[in-house]
């Protein structure tokens, strides 16, 4: 039973981190997939910057810490009466401390997002980044682009050229990546393109046909079916042309 109450005590220790990590993540509103490695060291780093900025906070206004009593729920085998007496006696103020440290974790999380996606911090330093190398690549995450990102987020595109085989025929799919999926184990599994065309192409001429819109607002990849593809980056310049960018 001691041990299971240990479990708890760390539980609502770390949570502010994995709150804070998880709400970091959320990279334009979706999650990319990022090594449980990484996320579980973020999440124990930020938890001692919560807990030491709360526990000065307490100090400030004369509201120690019982550290004796604190160590004695951690440890769980030297639980005591005295302990669990600080325990009720305190409660109202021990739970006012975590929901107000879990509403900050997840709220600042937003926040260093939202500062770190939109001046690129993610990619002058890498270890900022919880995407995976999809999400690098098809949000243009990478550091020729990183100038026109800062300056407009929306004046960066992303343009794939897929090669896939249909039925024996080799098409070229282009388009506008709008969108990926990922698999759980970080495989890429659909990209979603907009304003999508295809045109087919002869392996034995080296020639192209003629390019056929797709009449739909998205088309759906699966990058299993896809033989080889290309990316190509372009921004919005100051005449309303798109450029290519030299990566």
């Amino acid at each position: 039973m001691n041990i299971a109450i240990a479990a708890i005590a760390v539980f609502f220790i770390i949570l502010p981190g994995v709150i804070f990590t998880h709400s970091y993540r959320l990279t334009d509103g979706e999650k990319s997939y990022t090594a449980f490695s990484k996320i579980s060291i973020m999440a124990i780093i930020t938890s001692a910057l919560f807990h030491l900025f709360m526990v000065a906070l307490l100090e400030l206004f004369n509201q120690p810490i019982n550290y004796q009593a604190l160590f004695d729920f951690l440890d769980g085998k030297t639980l005591t009466k005295e302990s669990v007496d600080v325990f009720n006696h305190n409660r109202w103020l021990i739970a006012g401390y975590f929901i107000t440290l879990y509403i900050k974790a997840s709220l600042l999380g937003r926040l260093a997002n939202t500062i770190v996606i939109r001046y690129g911090f993610d990619i002058k330093y890498p270890f900022l980044c919880l995407g995976s190398h999809w999400y690098t690549a098809f949000r243009a995450r990478i550091k020729a682009a990183r100038p026109y990102l800062i300056k407009n987020p929306d004046s960066v595109l992303v343009i794939m050229d897929a090669l896939v085989t249909v039925s024996g025929e080799v098409w070229i799919y282009t388009g506008v990546v709008d969108r990926f999926i990922e698999k759980g184990n970080g495989e890429l599994d659909v990209i979603i393109l907009t304003q999508a065309v295809r045109q087919r192409f002869d392996t034995q001429k080296d020639t192209f046909g003629a390019r056929y819109e797709i009449p739909s607002t998205y088309l759906y990849l699966k990058y299993n079916e896809i033989n080889n593809y290309n990316l190509i980056y372009s921004y919005l310049d100051k005449n309303e042309n798109w450029v290519l960018i030299d990566v």
